[in-house]
C-alpha cells in the first residue's frame, strides 16, 4: 500500500488513544467533546475500531481482489490468496475491532 494518503498501519489503541507502530499518536479520543454523551467504555471501543481501520481496509481490498480473480478466470490453485485466507483476514480484522 505505498500509495496510501493516511498513516500506514498497523495501528494500535491504548485506552482512548490510537497509535501508529513507531509510537506516533494518531488520535486522542479521551478529550471530551461538549455533550457528546459517550461513556469511557464507548470511547475506548471507538479507539479500538479506529485502530483497526488499516487492517479492515486491507481485508476488504483482499476480498475485492479475490472476487476480481474469480470473475476473470475460473478459481483454481494459482489464485493469489485462497478463499480461507481472505475470509480469515476479514474475520481477524472484525474481531480485533470489536474486542
Amino acid at each position: 500500500m505505498a500509495d496510501t494518503k493516511y498513516t500506514p498501519g498497523p495501528w494500535y489503541s491504548g485506552g482512548c488513544v490510537v497509535w501508529q507502530e513507531e509510537g506516533v499518536m494518531l488520535a486522542d479520543l479521551s478529550v471530551p467533546l461538549p455533550s457528546n454523551g459517550l461513556s469511557p467504555d464507548e470511547t475506548e471501543a471507538n479507539a479500538k475500531l479506529i485502530a483497526q481501520a488499516p487492517a479492515m481496509l486491507e481485508a476488504l481490498e483482499a476480498c475485492v481482489e479475490w472476487q476480481q480473480h474469480l470473475d476473470s478466470v475460473k478459481y483454481h490453485a494459482t489464485a493469489p490468496r485462497t478463499r480461507r485466507d481472505v475470509w480469515r483476514e476479514a474475520r481477524d480484522a472484525i474481531a480485533a475491532a470489536t474486542a
